[in-house]
């Protein structure tokens, strides 16, 4: 949780930075910010800058993950079931 709250203060502190949100889970922070992609390189030199590396996921690569976490969701729910009969 410590981790989560200094990568969210670093992001918030690149100015035009409106929201940002990590999930320690995924590993992926969501930022919601004035100017679109052309901010992600101070976005990334934030996070350098508090021991983090970044990178820009493109819209391939986040349909490739949720693609991956549906398929990961429903292997949980087929071996609960297994568990449970």
């Amino acid at each position: 949780a410590a981790c989560v709250g200094r990568v969210e203060r670093a992001l918030r502190a690149v100015p035009g930075v409106g929201r940002a949100d990590v999930n320690l889970a995924t590993n992926r922070a969501t930022v919601e910010i004035a100017g679109g992609p052309a901010a992600a390189p101070r976005l990334i030199a934030a996070l350098d800058a508090v021991g983090y590396e970044a990178t820009l996921r493109s819209e391939t690569d986040v349909a490739a993950s949720d693609r991956e976490q549906t398929a990961r969701i429903e292997e949980q729910a087929a071996l609960k079931r297994s568990v449970i009969v």
